[in-house]
């Protein structure tokens, strides 16, 4: 008995590069449409600067966080075995 077509396997590396583009497209459009705003309202120019510092903060300790954190779990794993 014949189950249909076969499944096509992706692979890890080359899976996600339609979400990268996909989310590529939309800072361009977002950022796109801040530029135009701020043509039109010049004092969004100041607002999405101190929105691009906190995210920009953020964004910085979530990397630093997560680097320092992960090499701890690692540590932790490496004690309990014998």
């Amino acid at each position: 008995m014949d189950n249909g077509p076969p499944r096509r396997t992706r692979s890890p590396s080359g899976g996600n590069s339609a979400t990268y583009l996909a989310l590529f497209g939309l800072v361009i459009s977002a950022f796109t449409l801040i530029g135009i705003s701020a043509l039109v309202l010049p004092q969004i120019a100041g607002l999405v600067a101190v929105i691009a510092a906190f995210a920009s903060f953020i964004l910085f300790q979530y990397l630093l966080w997560g680097r320092w954190m992960s090499g701890i779990r690692v540590d932790e794993d490496d004690e309990s075995q014998p």
